[in-house]
């Protein structure tokens, strides 16, 4: 479960150049120690079988013995990608967490910050935009966002992933 975002017009356009990445759920991690549940690693959390969850997650973090806080759609990351939480990831005790995965690398994505200011009209077809030109990420859904409050959404992700960079996928 998770959300793509591109820069603003391009939504249906998986290639690097227009699609920033995607954020999905992760599952449970330990924020004060910085380590996911996972007992397999950070390279495994999107790959938990069906039905094998005690063999692929610890109930409690081994290393502080910490347990899950039981969150709610409007605070839990998956609730976050589905869109009834709105709010900043909590950082602190073990609750569920968000994963970054780069399609962009992270120059272009920097060239285009540092270089755009405002859209008047989309880059690459021209189509007019009346409404935030300021706005220049968009989500699949339609919901946009400024670059600051898009580098919020991947602040509050602490597992990133680069091994997508520069692959067309979604």
């Amino acid at each position: 479960m998770g959300t793509n975002y591109y820069i603003r017009g391009h939504s249906n356009d998986d290639s690097p150049d227009w699609h920033l990445g995607k954020r999905s759920a992760a599952g449970m991690y330990c924020f004060d120690c910085g380590v996911t549940l996972c007992k397999k690693g950070e390279d495994q959390i999107h790959y938990t079988p069906p039905g094998d969850r005690g063999e692929w997650w610890h109930e409690q973090y081994p290393k502080c013995g910490k347990e899950p806080v039981n969150e709610s759609l409007q605070e839990s990351t998956a609730g976050k990608e589905l869109g009834f939480n709105d709010e900043p990831q909590k950082t602190t005790g073990v609750r569920s967490c968000s994963s970054w995965s780069w399609a962009m690398s992270q120059d272009r994505l920097k060239y285009l910050m540092e270089n755009t200011e405002e859209i008047d009209n989309c880059p690459c077809c021209g189509r007019q935009w009346q409404d935030y030109p300021n706005k220049l990420v968009q989500d699949e859904y339609g919901r946009l966002f400024t670059f600051h409050e898009f580098q919020q959404l991947i602040a509050d992700c602490p597992v990133k992933f680069a091994h997508s960079v520069g692959v067309y996928f979604s």
